[in-house]
């Protein structure tokens, strides 16, 4: 029988990675909306402030190069547990993921593995690092999900958009079983940013345009974390990849569409959208 570490791993063979699910926090589900979110542990220092005055449910997944059960394991374990208060710790849910020295980031995968920890019935994926405060957006989506009850995702936009692209790291709103998770694809180099933007891509195709904006009331600002395209070898070899990945979905979604929708004006009116949003990767991709 395989384990989740198995799933993990990039290799079928053996794991690189290792995971300890809930090495803080309880199991219950007191609330009804799960901030999630990701940081290595260089960053611990930032965690208490950044969940300061939130009282809600926080599923966390840390990341560390440390080895399991060793000294330098159990020394972080110590500084984890002394840096969260009583009150926090009954809120806040703590997931390590040990990498190996050489493994490549995947913002994603961390992202994905935070909430599938989460036990209420929606989440709110928070892709910006701890440095970054929650708590307004964090409120702007208690307000909404307690008096809404409809299905889908939705992104909390800071800024006018309402098509893709977005402004970087949007997070997304959506409960804990819909079927969506972010491409977990690794490119060279990747930053928070740029994964993220691949799985807001990634939700706008699978809505086909129908993801659904949510005003935060947090004054706009231009984020910190936004990149200028990089004019370096492993830049362009990253947006040649993700061109080829976004053509890769087009293409696949494309059939999913064709053969799953019935016929009539709704399937057309898919197909064109989905054409239309389809040709921005191919124009891309020709550059």
């Amino acid at each position: 029988m395989k384990t989740i570490d198995q799933y993990l791993a990039r290799s079928p063979t053996t794991p690189s990675l290792k995971l300890e699910p809930f090495v803080l926090g309880n199991k219950r589900a007191n609330s009804f909306l799960t901030i999630c979110a990701w940081l290595p542990d260089t960053d611990l220092h930032l965690l208490a402030k950044w969940a300061t005055n939130w009282t809600d449910p926080i599923s966390v997944l840390m990341t560390t190069t440390v080895t399991p059960a060793s000294s330098s394991h159990a020394t972080l374990l110590k500084t984890l547990q002394k840096s969260i208060s009583i009150k926090m710790a009954q809120s806040l849910s703590v997931h390590i993921l040990h990498l190996g020295k050489n493994e490549p980031e995947s913002p994603n995968l961390y992202l994905n593995l935070a909430r599938l920890f989460a036990l209420t019935e929606w989440t709110l994926v928070f892709p910006d690092d701890l440095r970054t405060p929650v708590l307004q957006v964090a409120d702007d989506s208690v307000f909404f999900v307690q008096h809404q009850r409809d299905t889908g995702i939705y992104v909390l936009s800071l800024g006018n958009t309402d098509s893709y692209p977005f402004p970087a790291l949007s997070p997304l709103l959506l409960r804990r079983n819909q079927d969506f998770w972010c491409t977990e694809r690794i490119f060279l180099r990747t930053s928070r940013a740029s994964d993220w933007s691949e799985c807001l891509w990634q939700a706008s195709l699978e809505m086909i345009g129908k993801i659904q904006i949510l005003r935060s009331s947090v004054k706009e600002q231009t984020s910190k974390n936004e990149e200028i395209p990089s004019e370096s070898s492993k830049g362009v070899v990253n947006q040649r990849l993700s061109a080829r990945f976004r053509g890769e979905m087009c293409d696949m979604f494309l059939k999913q569409v064709t053969l799953i929708h019935p016929r009539g004006r709704y399937k057309e009116m898919s197909l064109d959208w989905v054409k239309s949003f389809c040709t921005k990767v191919r124009c891309s991709m020709s550059l």
